[in-house]
């Protein structure tokens, strides 16, 4: 009895976690249209400073300089605000290229 009762449980967790990845993919596209509609651009995909912390004349991206990729700056969008405010990306990165 447990034999046949063991496939039907595992197609009904592959189900709920294809649910949940289709949702979350849907959530960071909504995400992403509304950063567009509030700033008119969607984000960049990396922002990074130029040149590496306190070399503003330099206009090449060093190994190891900080940086954010796009999935930071839709964290408002994706109701985590608070942890976008923690990591503050704007403030950090300071005069910034982007990718």
């Amino acid at each position: 009895m447990i034999g046949l009762l063991l496939p039907a449980v595992q197609k009904v967790r592959e189900a709920s976690s294809r649910a949940k990845c289709q949702n979350n993919l849907k959530q960071m596209g909504l995400a992403l249209h509304v950063y567009h509609d509030s700033n008119g651009v969607f984000p960049a995909g990396f922002r990074t400073v130029i040149g590496g912390v306190g070399n503003a004349n330099a206009t090449s991206i060093s190994e190891g300089d900080p940086g954010w990729g796009w999935g930071t700056f839709i964290l408002p969008w994706l109701e985590q605000g608070n942890l976008y405010n923690d990591l503050n990306p704007l403030e950090t990165l300071g005069t910034c290229l982007e990718i």
